[in-house]
């Protein structure tokens, strides 16, 4: 976390790592996925004049999408997508150069 906007202090507020960081509505808590994907919450003890945190605690184990979480807006729900047991990974088809191959189409249909 760093001290915004001037940015002079930096405090790191996960134990192992973590990513898709998102603040509670009432910017009192952190919540972050950790590396292991678990997601975590920290609370915001005091901010002056130092940084006091909790220790990070697991709120959901690994079994949710990522990038797929948000809290509702009285911060006291989550909104999450659940990875269905059998479901295979997602897949993503990357088309490159596909400009002249659109454009080959689109002359052929006229």
């Amino acid at each position: 976390m760093q001290e915004f906007p001037e940015g002079e202090r930096r405090s790191q507020i996960s134990t192992n790592g973590g990513d898709e960081p998102l603040w509670a509505p009432d910017g009192r808590e952190l919540f972050y996925r950790s590396t292991d994907g678990k997601v975590m919450a920290v609370r915001i003890l005091q901010t002056e004049p130092a940084l006091q945190i909790s220790a990070p605690v697991a709120l959901f184990d690994d079994r949710y999408e990522p990038r797929s979480f948000d809290i509702s807006p009285d911060g006291k729900r989550f909104v999450m997508m659940r990875r269905a047991d059998d479901a295979p990974p997602p897949r993503l088809h990357v088309i490159v150069n596909w400009l002249p191959e659109l454009e080959k189409l689109v002359s052929s249909s006229k």
